[in-house]
C-alpha cells in the first residue's frame, strides 16, 4: 500500500533530484538586457552555419518496392473493446484507406492476456501478413514470436 501526503519542508539540496547524472535539472536562467542580445546574436550565427537537410519521409534503406502492391497488416492491441485501442484501430483503418493498397485488420484478446496475444500473432504469421503492429502485454514474453515472424 502506498500513502501520499504533504512533504515536510526540507533542506533544498536534500530534496533536489539531480537525475543521478550530475546534470542540472532546473531551467537555466534567461539572460536579460545586453546579455540577451548577445546570446541571440550568437545563436543566429550558429544557425546560419548549419545546413538543414530536407525531410526525406523516413524511408527504410533497402526496403522492397511495394508501391501499388497489396499489403496486409494486422494490429494486435493489448486488448480489444476499449476506447484507446478503438481509436488507434480507427486511425489505422483510415490510413489504410488513404494508401489504397493496404488491408488493415485489428484483432486481439478481449482480456489483457499475453498468451492470448501470442496466439493471435502466431495465427496471423501463419496466414502470411506483411506487417504486425502490436502493443505488448508483456514485452519479454512476446519477443520469441516476433523474432519468429522475422
Amino acid at each position: 500500500m502506498t500513502a501520499f501526503g504533504p512533504v515536510a519542508a526540507q533542506d533544498e539540496d536534500f530534496i533536489r533530484w539531480d537525475g543521478a547524472d550530475d546534470l542540472p535539472v532546473n531551467p537555466l536562467e534567461c539572460p536579460t538586457g545586453d546579455a540577451a542580445a548577445e546570446d541571440a546574436t550568437d545563436e543566429a550565427a550558429d544557425e546560419a552555419e548549419v545546413e538543414v537537410k530536407e525531410y526525406d519521409g523516413g524511408e527504410a534503406i533497402g526496403a522492397p518496392d511495394r508501391a501499388g502492391q497489396p499489403i496486409t497488416i494486422v494490429d494486435v492491441p493489448k486488448l480489444i473493446g476499449i476506447g484507446y485501442f478503438n481509436a488507434t484501430a480507427l486511425g489505422i483503418q483510415q490510413a489504410a484507406e488513404e494508401l489504397g493498397n493496404v488491408t488493415a485488420i485489428t484483432d486481439g484478446p478481449t482480456e489483457a492476456n499475453i498468451d492470448d496475444q501470442i496466439t493471435v500473432i502466431e495465427n496471423y504469421i501463419t496466414q502470411g501478413v506483411d506487417g504486425i503492429l502490436f502493443a505488448a502485454n508483456d514485452p519479454v514474453a512476446i519477443s520469441p514470436v516476433l523474432t519468429a515472424a522475422w
